[in-house]
């Protein structure tokens, strides 16, 4: 299926505002009472590290004070038990593999302060992710023979969240990129076609809000230590629906 790319004509834009509201990437405001398409470039990414030609750099981070957040998309493959992983590789190969070492290694130069763990969201799309991924992080330990002291402080200082991502991703928009370019006034290769509507929710036992206040910076985030669909149903907005089969006779 080919993207229509949504083109706004001013000379029929009476400024009412609707496009503005309906876009959830505020990719479209209002200037002198008409809308335009706008772009904004995103600065807080600073680095990016190969964790395999720049090990020692990658693995710099884990005494990171600052680091906090472990955000990952290793595909529905990624969270997955390799048990003949090798701790002492640089890196390990599996991403569970690769989060506990670099874990055990922030705890080790941390001496297990309780306030250095991490956050982790994963959103790999499948079921509960973060519990798959802390059950493989917590097999490779006991495998590694890390100790009780780190399969401990993996339970009480970090946050494995499970998260669900619901936009479409399409990929890399090859027979647009050029005009994309003249649009923004550089090249950027990194560049994919979404869909307008996007949606996270975040399920954690750890209330994370005041860290992470997603939701209340107006994105659409959903943050909830239950994330089944009824968490979110009231007398105002659900019901319970009856469903049933009726035989249907033709002729």
């Amino acid at each position: 299926m080919i993207r229509k790319i949504i083109t706004i004509n001013e000379a029929k834009c009476n400024g009412c505002g609707l496009c503005v509201n309906a876009c959830h990437e505020g990719a479209i405001g209002l200037v002198d009472g008409k809308a335009v398409e706008q772009s904004r470039l995103i600065t807080s990414v600073s680095d990016a590290v190969d964790a395999y030609a720049e090990y020692d750099k990658y693995a710099a981070y884990a005494k990171c004070e600052t680091l906090r957040f472990v955000v990952s998309n290793t595909t529905e493959a990624g969270i997955l038990l390799k048990e003949d992983d090798d701790f002492n590789a640089r890196p390990p190969v599996s991403f569970p593999a690769k989060l506990c070492k670099f874990l055990y290694e922030r705890a080790e130069h941390f001496n297990y302060a309780e306030d250095k763990g991490l956050v982790m969201l994963p959103v790999e799309l499948i079921d509960d992710n973060g519990i798959m991924l802390k059950k493989c992080v917590k097999a490779l330990a006991k495998i590694w023979n890390l100790g009780e002291k780190f399969e401990n402080w993996l339970d009480t200082a970090c946050v494995f969240t499970s998260t669900l991502v619901d936009r479409i991703v399409t990929g890399y928009p090859r027979d647009e990129v050029q005009s994309i370019w003249e649009k923004l006034g550089y090249e950027d290769h990194t560049v994919v076609t979404a869909e307008p509507f996007g949606l996270w929710v975040i399920e954690s036992d750890k209330d994370i809000s005041a860290e992470l206040p997603l939701p209340a910076c107006g994105l659409p985030v959903i943050a909830t230590n239950w994330s089944s669909q009824t968490d979110f149903f009231n007398e105002k907005n659900g019901y319970p629906a009856l469903s049933m089969a009726f035989p249907w006779t033709k002729g």
